[in-house]
């Protein structure tokens, strides 16, 4: 939401694929535009695994909010960027961590990628001074860091602060530390939870599609 806003967007739209994580996405997302004064134009559910989303890359098409959220998977996501775009849809197709991957720009096709952008958390290459914990991950692990590694590394290191001020294992005052971190520092940097346990700030960035490799890579931190 905060990168939407910062485009100058005033409409959005949200598809998803009826999975619990994708409609969860899907629908924080639009309780987060209603908030923030957006006008939500359209919203859709399709079925995973077909191959003609047609309709709904019409009646996105038809709607023209300034940009729409795909939360499901880079299967479907691809082939919707692509419809939609050849239905007339001209906004910025933004999509969740299940579709940031380089299988979605082959999926989608060459001229079909352009305005697509996503959600996700850093990944190792992408953070600043990360060299030497990447150097040190290979030597240990015998191969290179992938994109949740850092969020792995950052769970340890979470839960043994924890167990550290709780003095040992038991379960109520481990979650009892754990809920009284603040601005503990991690990889994805300075980590405090809110009341509903979830970490405050998120540690999401803005990543496009290189148009060369089909990879995803960093284009915005959302810190500026």
């Amino acid at each position: 939401m905060t990168y939407a806003q910062k485009t100058g967007a005033k409409s959005v739209a949200a598809i998803n694929d009826a999975t619990a994580y994708a409609k969860d996405l899907a629908d924080s997302f639009e309780a987060q535009a209603k908030e923030a004064g957006l006008t939500v134009d359209f919203n859709a559910v399709v079925t995973p695994g077909e191959n003609d989303y047609a309709a709904v890359a019409t009646q996105l098409a038809d709607a023209k909010p300034d940009l729409v959220y795909w939360t499901g998977y880079y299967q479907e996501g691809g082939l919707i960027a692509r419809q939609s775009k050849d239905a007339g849809f001209e906004g910025t197709f933004l999509v969740g961590d299940g579709s940031v991957d380089a299988k979605f720009a082959e999926i989608a096709g060459k001229g079909y990628t352009e305005h697509v952008l996503g959600t996700f958390t850093q990944t190792p290459d992408m953070l600043e001074g990360a060299d030497k914990w990447i150097a040190d991950y290979k030597k240990l692990a015998g191969a290179d860091p992938g994109p949740y590694s850092t969020q792995a590394y950052d769970a340890v290191n979470v839960v043994a602060e924890a167990m550290k001020e709780a003095k040992g294992t038991d379960f109520d005052k481990v979650v009892k530390a754990l809920e009284g971190l603040k601005d503990f520092e991690t990889l994805g940097g300075p980590l405090t939870f809110m009341p509903d346990h979830t970490r405050s700030g998120g540690g999401f960035v803005i990543v496009s599609i290189d148009p060369g490799s089909g990879q995803f890579v960093l284009k915005d931190d959302l810190q500026g």
